[in-house]
């Protein structure tokens, strides 16, 4: 399901990005099985920046690898302490529970 709404938003013409404390590692593990790395514009991770979430300079350096304006980004997280940081940036957000509940709230927001 995860993967259809990543597909979906793709084929949307949205600009998707990864911003992750997870490994590289991790993510290339992931790739090989769903192939799923094709539909995302970048992948901001801690390993690759030197800053974990949710920390300013995390933040600072996703503005500074998208060049999207701040108040033009819909930030999808799991973590409440990373959602409040995104929301002092001005961003619209959605906390992440399951796919289901993700594509309703992106309809709403879109």
């Amino acid at each position: 399901e995860m993967l259809e709404l990543i597909q979906d938003l793709y084929d949307l013409n949205f600009k998707l990005y990864i911003f992750s404390n997870t490994s590289r590692s991790t993510f290339n593990v992931i790739d090989s099985k769903y192939d799923f790395l094709k539909y995302f514009t970048d992948v901001v991770i801690a390993e690759d920046t030197g800053y974990s979430k949710p920390s300013n300079e995390s933040f600072e350096k996703l503005f500074e690898i998208s060049k999207i304006p701040k108040s033009e980004i819909i930030y999808i997280d799991d973590g409440l302490d990373n959602i409040r940081q995104a929301e002092k940036y001005g961003m619209k957000v959605v906390r992440f529970v399951d796919a289901d509940r993700l594509r309703v709230s992106l309809h709403k927001l879109i």
